[in-house]
């Protein structure tokens, strides 16, 4: 697909994001709404999400199977990845994760997070896998 969300590809990919976010958001605290998809040759596709994560809420250590590039529009929090020292994030700042690196965010901040991401993945595999 390439371009914004229609038909069929939209369907699957809005479910296959309501899945995957699911496990590994905690309820009622991050806010995810699909913004476009693009094919890639290679078996590649991206995804790019408009994210809200509520005052106090946390996304939970999972793993995506590719690059995540996230942009903060608004709030701040601290970024964990494994492997590497805790990060504060605010509005203005943007940051990417390699592929299959377990990391979170919690929101430290006295408002809500509001980023924009673009995953950039092998087609056919999940948006992201919980981590337990």
């Amino acid at each position: 697909m390439i371009g914004r969300f229609d038909g069929r590809g939209a369907v699957l990919a809005i479910a296959a994001l309501l899945v995957s976010t699911h496990a590994y958001a905690q309820a009622t605290a991050v806010h995810r709404a699909p913004l476009e998809e693009q094919a890639y040759p290679a078996g590649y596709h991206s995804v790019t999400v408009k994210t809200t994560v509520d005052q106090g809420g946390t996304v939970l250590p999972h793993t995506h199977p590719g690059i995540e590039n996230t942009y903060i529009l608004e709030g701040q929090g601290t970024l964990k990845i494994a492997g590497q020292p805790n990060r504060t994030v605010k509005a203005g700042d943007s940051f990417a994760i390699p592929a299959v690196a377990v990391h979170s965010l919690v929101n430290t901040g006295p408002s809500a997070i509001l980023m924009i991401t673009t995953y950039v993945l092998e087609k056919d595999k999940p948006l992201a896998t919980p981590v337990p």
